[in-house]
């Protein structure tokens, strides 16, 4: 009978936050099995297994997130899972393990950030504002709500003049700072008149 002996490992994430799994070593054997938990698709993370012999495998999820890997010598193992769903981040499992070993971590949801301000702050509010987080490939909505005897003059989006239109979307395929640049009196407008001399 094959005794086991659980405890922390020690764990460096990339990119985003990773709970700490627990790592377990049974008397014998040489595979890693990788259990992954998150709120979106579980089959199909890719998983790379940096060896200390210089060695890397790989192998694929299954539907129920699970995938087993073989291991090599004592010592540092990196473990990378590259999710293929667009909504997750990579994260890296850095641990040390001797023989057969099971590793459960947590696949968390991948945010962009939209930070939205007003300027000058005084002269206006926006809604949402603030840094709001958002899955890739959302619509984000953007209302700008000028102050008596103000009126918005135009959006910069990542620095660059976007126009006025009002209320304005942005689609989050990346982080975007956005800002509502008001000014002092009504908004320009241009108007033609006809004049007829006796």
């Amino acid at each position: 009978m094959s005794s086991t002996v659980c405890a922390p490992a020690p764990v460096y994430a990339t990119a985003i936050p990773l709970s700490q799994p627990v790592v377990c070593w049974p008397a014998t054997g040489g595979t890693l099995l990788v259990g992954v938990l998150g709120s979106g698709p579980l089959q199909g993370v890719r998983l790379q297994l940096a060896r200390p012999d210089g060695v890397t495998v790989t192998a694929t999820t299954d539907a129920n997130g699970n995938a087993s890997l073989p291991l090599g010598p004592s010592g540092l193992y990196t473990l990378t899972l590259i999710p293929n769903d667009g909504v997750h981040a990579e994260m890296i499992v850095q641990l040390m393990l001797n023989g057969s070993a099971k590793v459960l971590v947590t696949l968390q949801k991948y945010y962009q950030t939209l930070d939205v301000l007003a300027s000058p702050p005084d002269a206006g509010t926006v809604s949402p504002s603030g840094l709001n987080e958002y899955l890739p490939g959302t619509v984000v909505q953007v209302t700008a709500t000028p102050a008596p005897g103000y009126s918005l003059l135009y959006w910069l989006l990542d620095g660059n003049n976007v126009g006025n239109s009002n209320p304005i979307t942005v689609t989050m395929n990346q982080s975007h700072q956005l800002v509502a640049v008001f000014s002092q009196g009504p908004s320009v407008f241009t108007e033609s008149v006809s004049l007829q001399l006796q």
